[in-house]
């Protein structure tokens, strides 16, 4: 199983120059292409604006970067159209790939580590955790 924290990049500079009903619209835009990518049995949760939470079962770490990198390229293709044009949406992600002996909670917490470490790189990136017992951890 992989946990996934998602995080829209620059999402604020959006709402600040459309207003919060084309972030609201993005935000469908964006939930809608992200069940397009991902299976029935994985779990999405929105846990606040624009922070997602994925749960990806019998599901690897690579398989997961590629689920992602898949949005990523849908997302750039297919931007959320507005009367002005058009709004991209970009995301930075982090993934962990849940150990036999860990929590949920745990998981969750070392993909939320990756998410920040990806934001920090210059967002629009997606970082595996690797747990430190693991080789390149």
């Amino acid at each position: 199983m992989c946990c996934v924290m998602v995080d829209l990049d620059d999402f604020k500079s959006i709402n600040d120059q459309y207003g919060h009903p084309v972030g609201d619209a993005a935000l469908i835009h964006f939930a809608k292409t992200l069940r397009q990518r991902v299976r029935r049995a994985d779990a999405i949760a929105q846990l606040g604006g624009d922070e997602f939470a994925l749960v990806l079962h019998n599901a690897s770490g690579s398989y997961t970067l590629g689920v992602l990198e898949r949005l990523q390229k849908m997302l750039e293709a297919s931007p959320h159209p507005i009367p002005e044009g058009s709004v991209r949406l970009r995301f930075s992600a982090g993934v962990a790939e849940r150990q036999v002996d860990e929590s949920l909670i745990d998981a969750l917490t070392r993909a939320n580590a990756a998410l920040l470490d990806a934001k920090r790189s210059g967002k629009a990136m997606v970082r595996l955790h690797l747990p430190p017992d693991r080789p390149g951890g």
